[in-house]
C-alpha cells in the first residue's frame, strides 16, 4: 500500500480440526498426482497439525506450536474414502511430527489392519519419538518409509539448532526402521550458523555410517519468524528473503559445493551399492528411475 508491504493480523490458528470433514478428492484428479517413492496414484492425508518442539531454524507460520489432532475415526473416514472408492492405495501422512504420541499412532495402526485396507504409506517425524515396537506395528500397517530430520552429524551443531536429539538416537532410529523393514530418508541442513567445514564433513560422515536408503542435503535456510534469522539478520545485509547465512569462515557458494559433494559422496560410493540394489528389488522399475534421475542430476 502505497509502496510498502502491509501485514494483516495473523488469524487463529484452528484447533478442532475435526470441523473439516472429508476433502472433495473426487474434483481433483487425484489418478495424477505421484509421489516418486511410493508410486501413483498417492494424496496427502493430515491426522494433526502443529509442533511443540523449539528448533530455532524451523518457521510454524503455517501451524504453529500448539499440538492438535484429528480424530482417528475421521482419519479413517478420510482414508477409506481414498482407498475404496477413488483407488488409491498410496498416502503420505504429511503431519510435523507423526509420532510425537506413540499410543494414537499404534492405535491407528491397528485401525487400518482390522479395515484390511492394504495401504502403502509414508510419514515424517523425529528420531527420538520410535521405538521398535512402534516400527513393527507401523510396518504391519502399511508404513513403507519414514523421513528423518537428522539436521547434523555432530552434537555441538544439534544443540545450536536446539534440535533436542543425540547422534546416538539417529543412528537407534535408523537401525531400528531398518530392522523392522521400514525405508527411511534423511534431511540434513549445512552452514549453520557456528558450523565449520569440517562440521559440515561429519554430517556427511554421520549419513554414510547410517546409511539410509535416501538422504538429502539442504543449506541452512534463516527464514523470517524463526529463531535462527533473528540471530543472524544483523548480518544478512537487509535482505528480507535470503538464500542461505554466509559466516566469516565460508561463502554460500562453498555451502553449495559442500552440498555437492555432500551427495556425491553418499550416492557414489561402493557402500551404497547394496543399498541401490536392495531399492531395486523393492521398488521395481520405478526404483530403479528414481536413482537413475537422481544421479544424472548430481552428476551435472
Amino acid at each position: 500500500q502505497n509502496g510498502k508491504i502491509v501485514n494483516n493480523l495473523p488469524r487463529p490458528f484452528s484447533s478442532a480440526l475435526d470441523a473439516f470433514t472429508v476433502p472433495a478428492f473426487d474434483l481433483l484428479p487425484m489418478k495424477e498426482y505421484e509421489y516418486a517413492l511410493l508410486g501413483k496414484p498417492f494424496s496427502l492425508v493430515e491426522t494433526s497439525r502443529g509442533c511443540p518442539y523449539p528448533c530455532a531454524f524451523c518457521l510454524k507460520t503455517m501451524y504453529g506450536s500448539n499440538y492438535r489432532v484429528k480424530k482417528l475415526e475421521n482419519v479413517m473416514k478420510e482414508l477409506q474414502h481414498l482407498f475404496y472408492e477413488l483407488d488409491i492405495p498410496n498416502i503420505y501422512f504429511f503431519d510435523l511430527e507423526f509420532t510425537l504420541i506413540a499410543d494414537r499412532v499404534k492405535k491407528l495402526c491397528k485401525m487400518i489392519m482390522e479395515d484390511g485396507m492394504d495401504l502403502r504409506w509414508t510419514c515424517q517425524t523425529r528420531v527420538d519419538r520410535v521405538d521398535r515396537e512402534l516400527l513393527r506395528l507401523m510396518r504391519k500397517a502399511g508404513c513403507e518409509l519414514i523421513h528423518y530430520g537428522a539436521e547434523s552429524g555432530n552434537e555441538r551443531t544439534l544443540e545450536m539448532m536446539r534440535k533436542g536429539i543425540t547422534l546416538q538416537q539417529i543412528r537407534d532410529a535408523l537401525k531400528n526402521s531398518r530392522e523392522e523393514g521400514i525405508l527411511t530418508t534423511v534431511f540434513v541442513l549445512l552452514g549453520y550458523p557456528g558450523e565449520t567445514l569440517e562440521d559440515m564433513q561429519l554430517s556427511i560422515k554421520l549419513t554414510k555410517e547410517v546409511n539410509p536408503d535416501f538422504v538429502s542435503f539442504h543449506v541452512a535456510t534463516p527464514y523470517v519468524g524463526t529463531e535462527f534469522y533473528e540471530a543472524v539478520k544483523n548480518e544478512l545485509g537487509g535482505k528480507v528473503f535470503p538464500t542461505a547465512y554466509e559466516s566469516k569462515d565460508w561463502t554460500v557458494k562453498d555451502i553449495e559445493m559442500m552440498r555437492r559433494k555432500a551427495f556425491r559422496e553418499f550416492y557414489f560410493r561402493i557402500g551404497y551399492c547394496k543399498t541401490a540394489l536392495s531399492l531395486s528389488r523393492r521398488l521395481g522399475v520405478r526404483g530403479l528411475t528414481i536413482g537413475a534421475r537422481m544421479l544424472i542430476s548430481l552428476a551435472r
